[in-house]
């Protein structure tokens, strides 16, 4: 096993609602080569806030030829926020544009596995009081392609919703302003998700 990133506040900035938000200097960090088996990574979040906003990982989408991610929690409490590409009437993708976007709220034990196809930006949330611990079966492409893109998501200033702590305790969720036509955002759990995105 050994560290493959590490994120820190001020480049997680470019993704937060609060730009200059103070929180916790490192956000995650993430190890790979866990194991020989299914689980490759393994992802810590931190808990705690930025501003109200709850920490998250950055967010991308895949470009690389593997189909589909597997992601699952084992440790903490959890919200996956998933957002599936928009293609115009021509199949070009318009990256302020979104098809539609899960939450897929998520606590260990018994966390089920979330499948995640190509099309799909992720981002995991932690709104627990602890860590959050993710496992997933990302292996990076052997001929040292690009795997991951991190632009899109940068350029909006992250994904199409910010989770963040409402006045009253609860999650408030709240639109990106830089995205246009968001969808509602669907709760659902990973069975449903897995079920929903493949229709």
């Amino acid at each position: 096993m050994n560290i493959k990133s590490t994120r820190s506040i001020q480049s997680l900035s470019e993704v937060l609602m609060t730009p200059d938000a103070t929180g916790p200097e490192t956000a995650y960090w993430v190890f790979e080569n866990i194991s020989k088996g299914k689980w490759n990574n393994i992802t810590i979040l931190v808990s705690g806030r930025y501003e109200r906003e709850y920490p998250k990982t950055y967010g991308h989408y895949h470009i690389s030829s593997q189909e589909i991610e597997c992601s699952k929690i084992i440790s903490g409490s959890g919200i996956f926020m998933l957002q599936k590409k928009f293609y115009d009437s021509e199949g070009n993708w318009v990256p302020n544009k979104i098809e539609s976007v899960y939450f897929v709220k998520s606590v260990a034990p018994p966390a089920e596995i979330v499948m995640i196809p190509k099309e799909y930006a992720h981002s995991w949330i932690n709104i627990g009081d602890m860590p959050l611990v993710i496992y997933d079966d990302w292996r990076e492409p052997k001929n040292g392609d690009e795997s991951h893109t991190y632009n899109e998501i940068e350029n909006l200033r992250g994904m199409a919703y910010y989770i963040v702590e409402g006045s009253d305790g609860t999650l408030e969720v709240i639109p990106n302003p830089l995205y246009n036509d968001i969808p509602e955002p669907l709760w659902v759990t990973s069975e449903e998700f897995n079920y929903l995105s493949r229709k």
